[in-house]
This record gives C-alpha cells, structure tokens and sequence, in this order.
C-alpha cells in the first residue's frame, strides 16, 4: 500500500471511500437516512472534497492510501483549527474500506499525520469519534486516550461522541 498527498483528481475517490465506511460504520448508531449513498451523497461529498482539496494549504493535510493496483482505499485530513480553539489541531477523518483493513494502512496514515504535525510544530491532535465507533481500540492502540465528550445531533439523533488527544512534544 502506498500513500500520497491528496490531489484534486482524488475527489471522487475519497469521497466513495468516505460513504461507504461511514455507512459500515455508523449502521446502527446514526439514522439510515444519515448515512444515505444514494447518486446525491456521492455528488455532494465529491464536491465538498473537491473544495477542500482547493483549500488545503500549508495547515491542512490530506493524504490518500492506495492498494497494488492504484486504488484509493483509504484517505485521512487533519490540520490546525482556528486559533483560540479547545484543541489546536485535528485529525478530522481517517476511513479505509473495510476490504483494506487491518493491513496497517491506517497506522501509516495516522502516522505520517503525526509526524506532519510534529514538523508544524503542533503540541497536540484530538479526533473526535462516536462513543460507539467500533474503531476505537484503534485510537487507543495507537496512543490516543480519552480526554472529552459532547453530544451532538445528527440527522435529528442524539449521539455521544469522545475526544482521543495525542501529545506530540
């Protein structure tokens, strides 16, 4: 697997991967209506992604994860929040098909975050994840520990969320 700086032509494809693990993995915990991939999610999605690979600049980092045969499979973006914010920076998705998990990509990914952000200078990264997000153990495994909740509403539920912090000095 290799990974690479997101580019604009990469749209589509992160945005297929984002539906799709996000449909695998909130099935139960966010309203099915939420988690819809139905041809408007996937133009919506792709046109928000291809705005936000316009807009990342120096603070935003979007990277792709590509199989053997050029695939993209999996994708993270994380980067600075605004200035004054709980928590100065933020991995703020990191989703790989689940066909392609647990084959480490997703260490990798974490990792060159990780070490994007130590370059900037961060002190710190926090994501934030479904209180029932099957994928926590991952967030934990990899040094992620938990120091905040909220709830949210989303697609009309009420749904628990906690924060992983990784201190990077």
């Amino acid at each position: 697997m290799q990974l690479r700086q997101a580019a604009q032509d990469d749209a589509a494809a992160i945005a297929r991967v984002h539906l799709e693990t996000r449909r695998t993995t909130y099935r139960g915990l966010l309203p099915d209506a939420e988690l819809a991939t139905g041809d408007a999610e996937v133009e919506r999605f792709t046109r928000e992604w291809r705005e936000r690979l316009a807009g990342a600049g120096a603070e935003r980092i979007v990277l792709v994860l590509e199989d053997e045969t050029g695939e993209v499979v999996g994708f993270t973006a994380a980067g600075w929040n605004e200035p004054g914010a709980e928590f100065p920076c933020e991995l703020y998705s990191i989703y790989i098909l689940p066909a392609a998990q647990r084959r480490g990509g997703g260490r990798r990914l974490l990792a060159a975050v990780l070490a994007h952000l130590r370059e900037q200078g961060a002190p710190s990264l926090v994501l934030w994840a479904l209180a029932g997000n099957p994928y926590r153990g991952f967030y934990a495994a990899t040094g992620g520990t938990v120091v905040a909740r909220r709830t949210l509403v989303l697609g009309g539920a009420e749904v628990e969320e906690v924060a992983y912090f990784w201190r990077l000095v």
